[in-house]
């Protein structure tokens, strides 16, 4: 086997040319191989190192999330349904984790199309929930903007990591007009969410205090709470 046919992907058997087949996500690979494509390499080999700490961080704010959830429920008054809904989302945001973790480390290892496209809409998801408790959940402490404003930084980081192979991508195979449309779709919509979260960042601090009204379909006062958003 020559080096021309090494670059090209194409094994010679019993003196014929084989064309080595090209997958287009991990998930269609055989089992005892893996399709990589023809002259690709990640370009940030690091990024591997980055999502396993990025993991196991994930894990430590998870946890408190939870701790701060329970904390607030037992502490603070909040509207119908609110509490329910968000602490489903804070155990979603593992199971998001691991996925972005698969598709994300196969994608860049591999350069398949699928597996990168997935990997930064998962990107794009995981930066909306975190944003949404960085910004929008009932109640906000000033050690929940610590610990997830690090946590959207890492995600941007490794999606930025993702863009950079997706151009790789784009350039070294053949891709249809939807499997292109779909890539560069991903890039878009992880670049958005990523350019909000920084405007956000960049925005003056805002507090709201807790003022007390009357509630006209109550028999009493009740307390309307504001809230702490910080971009």
């Amino acid at each position: 086997m020559t080096k021309a046919d090494v670059e090209v992907g194409v094994q010679k058997t019993n003196g014929f040319k084989a064309e080595q087949a090209v997958y287009k996500s991990v998930l269609g690979c055989p089992p005892n191989s893996r399709g990589k494509l023809p002259r690709y390499q990640n370009l940030t080999p690091w990024v591997g190192i980055f999502f396993f700490v990025h993991t196991y961080y994930a894990y430590v704010y998870t946890f408190y999330m939870f701790v701060f959830a329970f904390y607030k429920g037992y502490a603070l008054k909040y509207p119908k349904n609110r509490e329910m809904e968000e602490i489903v989302m804070i155990m979603t945001l593992p199971f998001v984790q691991h996925l972005r973790f698969f598709f994300g480390h196969w994608g860049m290892e591999l350069g398949l199309v699928y597996d990168l496209s997935a990997f930064l809409l998962l990107s794009s998801v995981k930066i909306c929930m975190l944003m949404y408790f960085l910004f929008l959940q009932a109640f906000i402490m000033r050690l929940d903007v610590r610990f997830l404003t690090m946590a959207v930084a890492a995600v941007v980081v490794e999606s930025i990591c993702g863009i950079i192979n997706v151009l790789q991508t784009l350039k070294l195979a053949s891709l249809t007009a939807g499997e292109t449309i779909l890539l560069l779709a991903s890039v878009v919509t992880v670049l958005t969410v990523a350019s909000y979260f920084v405007v956000e960042e960049l925005l003056p601090n805002e507090i709201r205090p807790e003022t007390l009204a009357w509630r006209p379909d109550q028999s009493d006062f009740g307390w309307i709470y504001g809230s702490y958003s910080r971009a």
